[in-house]
């Protein structure tokens, strides 16, 4: 079933997918090498590292109190994770 994360689990998240960022500007990097000149001035609007890295800074983790709110669980999760989640709501579990 969907759970929220610990604040130290959220953190252990954000620092991989820091990496994984850090990963993808390498090879993001390597390939522009070999984009044609007619598609550089597009390609500084594509990926923008810098602003997804610090965009990934500000995020907080979500909380126990995200779940009372219905468009939250539609987004996050299951169907089978919902009508989980009704039950246990449903008999106070």
């Amino acid at each position: 079933m969907y759970r929220v994360k610990t604040k130290e689990e959220f953190e252990l998240m954000k620092k991989e997918i820091n990496q994984k960022v850090d990963s993808f500007t390498k090879d993001w990097d390597e390939f522009t090498r070999y984009v044609s000149p007619s598609y550089w001035r597009g390609m500084n609007t594509n990926f923008n590292p810098k602003k997804l890295k610090i965009d990934i800074e500000r995020f907080e983790p979500a909380t126990n109190k995200h779940l009372n709110i219905e468009e939250f669980r539609d987004e996050v999760m299951t169907d089978e994770e919902k009508d989980e989640w009704n039950t246990t709501q449903k008999y106070n579990l």
